[in-house]
């Protein structure tokens, strides 16, 4: 098991098994050795400059299938495929699964580049941000959104939303750039269970920003 982010240790990784070298040197797995023990190397620092690690290798997939997948708001001809642009969140909810602290993104223009590779050589039009939290401030979205509009990709996307970011500016700006769908997580309309959460949020804040957006 790779613990944490995988891009460095799987080179490392196989590194070690191609040269017959002991994967007990390689930091971030756990294993179980030949006498049934379990084995851990450590969890490897996660990886700060984003921008740093290459685009995938697409062409390593059968591209005509993955772009088929089937996102809110597709249009039936339309080919997607999915991306990160950026991990981690700026919030501490105390039910998320996320495993890493604080949050790092990529520069706009390296996620435009991807976002051109893919429509050019696959006929991607269609992109979901897998990001914990795209939006998460007005400002970075409203750079990205700029820079997508100069780029001229004409591409359709999705990404995850926070209700305490949705002033109507970037909400148009996000949909003249291509954004066909918010996905907000409120978790509740009470104030008491979204204190307890953590949640960083009111009733007030949820009801407005829904509005916002629709």
């Amino acid at each position: 098991i790779v613990l944490g982010e995988g891009e460095e240790t799987m080179r490392e990784l196989c590194r070690h098994l191609e040269n017959s070298l002991p994967i007990s040197q390689v930091t971030g797995l756990a294993y179980r050795d030949k006498k049934g023990d379990m084995v851990l190397t450590g969890r490897r620092e996660e990886i700060e400059d984003l921008d740093s690690i290459p685009h995938p290798a697409w062409d390593l997939f059968p591209m005509d299938h993955y772009t088929m997948m089937r996102d809110p708001n597709i249009m039936d001809h339309e080919r997607s495929m999915l991306m990160y642009s950026g991990r981690g969140c700026l919030f501490h909810c105390n039910f998320c699964y996320r495993m890493e602290k604080g949050l790092r993104i990529r520069s706009a223009d390296k996620v435009i580049e991807e976002m051109r590779e893919l429509k050019e050589q696959y006929n991607v039009s269609y992109i979901s941000f897998y990001d914990e939290l795209l939006v998460n401030s007005e400002s970075r979205v409203e750079e990205f959104c700029e820079k997508l509009l100069d780029a001229r990709l004409d591409m359709h996307w999705n990404c995850n939303g926070r209700l305490n970011f949705t002033a109507p500016k970037m909400l148009r700006m996000m949909k003249k750039a291509g954004c066909v769908f918010i996905n907000y997580g409120i978790e509740s309309l009470d104030e008491q269970a979204l204190k307890t959460m953590n949640k960083s949020l009111t009733v007030k804040q949820i009801i407005t920003g829904i509005e916002n957006t629709l």
